[in-house]
């Protein structure tokens, strides 16, 4: 089946130019569809969100809510809205509602995003499918496509929160002079510790870490010695943080088109008896034979922690490596 997408940044439904600015968490979407509709499609819309984070509570990496079509009013604000209909089973709410959006359009597509319709930075997304078989079939072909424009609305709006609390410069110029990094890390940040190849910044509850470390000749070939010099580092770095060697996970990302290797799981604070979770991003070096590892600590008791997370990734992810000034 071929994909169909349409991307739309005009107004839908609101006559004036102004629009007020999107509301609620960054990382929840609300999904529409009518009670006859969700029966049929919830499965295999729980497959494409279905990534957890170990916190070490089972957290979803996006928050999903259901809601029926006629509350549309009450959720209209919020930053990420997908809207379903079937045309089987047949309904009329769910069916009224789609129809609103696709009225706008020259042509009616099986889904499309539209940007900015109710609220700004929004992303609306609209999936029209015959029945639940036809439905499987779109998402089979385009549900990875679908998370990865929700993650990308997603991450562009934390971003911009992130960056709207100001900036540290005495904390980016200490990071580059160290580690010839740039880096935005925000304002209420404080430095927690340093010295020769580490730096230990953070802020306070709910408390968020970033940590950055040089290390040289070690082994990262396999997983299992990948985590033993993890933990070595970790050991000497910060001695009251024991990375917990149960719910650990490794994957590969692309950062700046570069594969970048990916270490999570757990920690305990022994000094304060909490934890969380947290991130360990692999990259390579300014000269040979050096990993720089760029780590992400959460703590925050008793409350959510995945989003928390998503922020520390999203400062990690846009670090720039100056390798220029090396050569």
């Amino acid at each position: 089946m071929q994909k169909n997408i349409i991307f739309i940044t005009i107004l839908l439904f609101l006559g004036c130019s102004t629009l007020p600015r999107s509301q609620g968490e960054d990382n929840q979407v609300v999904i529409f569809a009518s009670p006859e509709d969700k029966l049929q499609i919830q499965p295999f819309m729980d497959m494409v969100f279905e990534k957890v984070i170990r916190t070490p509570q089972r957290e979803p990496d996006i928050n999903i809510t259901w809601q029926d079509p006629w509350e549309i009013e009450q959720y209209k604000y919020r930053p990420n809205l997908i809207i379903i209909s079937l045309d089987h089973p047949s309904d009329s709410t769910g069916d009224r509602l789609l129809h609103r959006f696709e009225a706008k359009q020259s042509q009616i597509e099986n889904i499309f995003i539209a940007e900015d319709v109710f609220a700004q930075n929004q992303q609306v997304v609209s999936i029209h499918a015959q029945d639940a078989i036809h439905f499987q079939q779109i998402m089979d072909e385009n549900g990875p496509w679908l998370k990865d424009e929700i993650n990308r609305s997603i991450n562009k709006n934390v971003w911009s929160h992130i960056q709207e609390k100001g900036e540290n410069i005495a904390l980016q110029d200490s990071l580059h002079n160290q580690f010839n990094i740039s880096a935005f890390i925000q304002e209420d940040y404080k430095l927690i510790s340093q010295f020769n190849n580490f730096l230990w910044v953070g802020r306070g509850y709910p408390y968020r870490w970033i940590t950055f470390t040089s290390i040289m000749e070690s082994d990262f070939s396999t997983v299992k010695n990948a985590w033993k010099s993890i933990s070595a580092s970790y050991k000497s770095t910060m001695p009251d943080i024991n990375l917990i060697n149960i719910l650990r996970s490794e994957e590969i990302i692309l950062v700046n088109d570069q594969k970048i290797r990916i270490m999570r799981g757990v920690y305990e604070h022994l000094e304060s008896n909490t934890g969380g979770p947290f991130v360990i991003y692999l990259f390579d070096g300014h000269v040979e034979n050096e990993v720089i590892l760029v780590g992400g600590f959460v703590n925050n008791p008793g409350r959510e922690k995945a989003s928390l997370l998503r922020q520390l990734e999203l400062t990690i992810q846009k670090i720039k490596f100056n390798r220029g000034n090396n050569e």
